[in-house]
């Protein structure tokens, strides 16, 4: 029992909290309804969901409204982007500078800027509710956090280069070179990699 104690107490002396700085912007949705977009926008969402082959009902609920984003960094150097921190995804992907037109005007990264960067064959394939993205799998450190916060550091982190992004990401802020942020398009990831801290 002293012994379970013990380890218990020597648990929360080595936690370590990481604070991620977020920052709020509009959402897709309100960007839509600003430009006159929005209506085109649920005609297609609404197809969409009718051209299923099977229903079922469940209970869901839009939170369209509010999207909170956060600062991250991948390779080494660090090469920064601002992203969606997305809790419906398990998958981390970024456009790289091999990506097709569909990429145009979109912060891409830059895999031989990265002196850790390894490339996998491996190639991925990601459908979502409305929009798609594919490309091939690589590992590199991200660091999560701003560049004069603490951040958070996962080495050999795998995620996406995409080669390609569906038109449904063409007007997002994210990744869009002429906003004054540096952003990208890309989910946030679990990593089965150890933790390690660095101020």
């Amino acid at each position: 029992m002293r012994f379970a104690i013990l380890l218990a107490l020597v648990g929360l002396v080595a936690a370590a909290v990481h604070e991620h700085k977020l920052t709020w912007r509009k959402s897709r949705k309100i960007q839509m309804i600003e430009r006159g977009e929005y209506a085109a926008f649920v005609k297609y969402r609404n197809a969409l969901r009718a051209s299923n082959l099977a229903t079922s009902s469940q209970q869901v609920f839009d939170y369209g409204d509010y999207e909170y984003i956060g600062n991250i960094s991948i390779g080494t150097p660090d090469q920064h982007f601002m992203v969606v921190l997305d809790t419906g995804s398990a998958n981390l992907w970024v456009p790289e500078t091999a990506c097709d037109a569909s990429c145009n005007k979109k912060r891409k990264f830059v895999a031989s800027s990265s002196s850790t960067f390894v490339k996998s064959t491996k190639t991925w394939t990601i459908q979502y509710g409305s929009g798609d993205a594919k490309g091939v799998l690589g590992t590199d450190t991200m660091k999560f956090g701003g560049p004069t916060e603490k951040q958070l550091v996962v080495p050999k982190t795998t995620f996406g280069l995409a080669t390609h992004i569906s038109s449904d990401f063409k007007n997002t802020i994210m990744n869009d070179l002429d906003e004054q942020s540096r952003n990208c398009a890309l989910k946030i990831s679990a990593s089965k990699t150890k933790l390690v801290t660095r101020d």
